[in-house]
């Protein structure tokens, strides 16, 4: 089953869903997705705009429907992507590391590690 909720006061999505804030776009996006059983599913920032609990849903959903499937995911926020089979590292265009989630997370000098170290105590301080 797939809900979206639209916020706006007359439940009617105009063109473009100009009266649909981003999160609720994104959501919309990702049940057309899953809707079109598309092969393969390419996620920019599909997050970005959500709350943490709508995101673990989302990242959740997405899962799920699409995991015999190629799903590309592009993001800054680095929960969005532990849960992936594999990780590609970029700085400035180029490619810097390249591996599972734990592999990156094991290298003491690595990019993705550094990443996550900095990202985890910006959360606690």
């Amino acid at each position: 089953m797939i809900c979206v909720c639209v916020s706006s006061s007359d439940g009617e999505v105009r063109e473009g869903g100009e009266n649909l804030s981003a999160g609720e776009r994104q959501l919309f996006c990702l049940a057309r997705a899953i809707l079109h059983d598309a092969a393969c599913l390419i996620m920019d920032e599909a997050t970005s705009s959500v709350d943490p609990g709508t995101e673990k849903a989302l990242l959740a959903a997405a899962a799920k429907a699409f995991a015999n499937k190629t799903v590309i995911t592009i993001a800054h926020r680095l929960p969005t992507i532990l849960e992936c089979d594999r990780i590609v590292v970029l700085d400035e265009g180029r490619i810097v590391e390249d591996g599972s989630p734990a592999e990156l997370m094991n290298k003491s000098m690595g990019v993705f590690s550094s990443m996550l170290k900095t990202s985890n105590e910006g959360a606690f301080s």
